[in-house]
This record gives C-alpha cells, structure tokens and sequence, in this order.
C-alpha cells in the first residue's frame, strides 16, 4: 500500500469476495463466484465506517485478468488511528478525475501496476476462483426475509420459507 506525496494512504482489498460460502449456501453456477455488493438504493456512499452497509449477494464470472477482478476490490484509505475504511469506491473506478492530485496519481498508477501490488491482485482472482469450488456442494438452506411496510413507516419482517 503505497503513501502517497500528500500523505495519503491508500491500500485495497477483498472484503466483498468471501473465501468461503460453506455448505449451507446456494449453488453458484459454473464458472461464477459469489460476492457482495452494496444496495446503494438504500445505503448509498460514501461509507463513514460507523453507519451499517446493507449489502446483496451477487454472483459474477470468475475473473481471468487483474483488469477483470478490480471491479471486486474495495479502495481503502488509512484513518489517523491506522485502521483503513472503505468509502465505498471499487478499484476499477479509482481514482476518478480530478479526485487525487496529479503528483498522487502519478505515484497512485505506479505503485498499482508495480510488483508490490501485483501478488495481491494476482490473490483476488484466486480467491474468486475459489468461492465455486467451496460453494459445489451447497444446499441452498436459507430462508427468505421480506421487508413489510408496517404502520407509522416502520418495517415488519416476515419469514416465508426455505429456499432449496
């Protein structure tokens, strides 16, 4: 992760792409792998680390290229207690123009194209390969929730069944 000229850090990772689906998932069909997204028509970016992200499950083509995996890939940025947060900006996307300055870019572009960065992104793709082979055997046991609109705006749930 590189610190930029205006002491920015900026890391990546893989938080959307779990390692692992376990058996009481849904199949993924061949070739795909499952991962999270944000519902940004509820939750919608920027994230503030604090406030809940709702997220949906998703599932794409297991990327073949680092272009391809960088869509799956969180943006994160150090805080000054040292942890990182995501945004909600996907490395496929960053930066947008005009978001760094120029002298950030330069060394942003370098450093992801570099061999510092090049085994981690080389990772995600492996790791998206093998959300499928952990999902083979899933049964699919989860059960369905649908939001009610209930009285004074308030959401009711209600469960309506296993999904096989």
């Amino acid at each position: 992760m590189p610190i930029l000229p205006s002491g920015l850090t900026i890391g990546i990772g893989h938080q959307a792409i779990p390692k692992s689906v376990g058996p009481d998932w849904f199949k993924c069909p061949a070739g795909r792998f499952w991962y999270k997204r944000p519902d940004i028509s509820i939750t919608p970016p920027p994230y503030d680390g604090i406030t809940a992200i709702l997220e949906d499950w998703v599932h794409a083509p297991v990327p073949e290229a680092i272009d391809e995996v960088k869509q799956y890939l969180y943006v994160l940025y150090r805080q000054p207690e040292g942890k990182f947060q995501w945004r909600g900006e996907w490395l496929n996307e960053f930066p947008l123009p005009g978001q760094l300055s120029k002298e950030d870019e330069e060394a942003w572009n370098a450093w992801i194209s570099s061999e510092l960065a090049l085994p981690f992104l080389r990772k995600a793709i492996d790791v998206c390969g093998g959300v499928p082979r952990s999902g083979v055997r899933a049964e699919g046991v989860e059960f369905a929730v649908v939001a009610l609109q209930g009285h004074h705006g308030g959401r009711n749930q209600e469960v309506i069944g296993e999904l096989r």
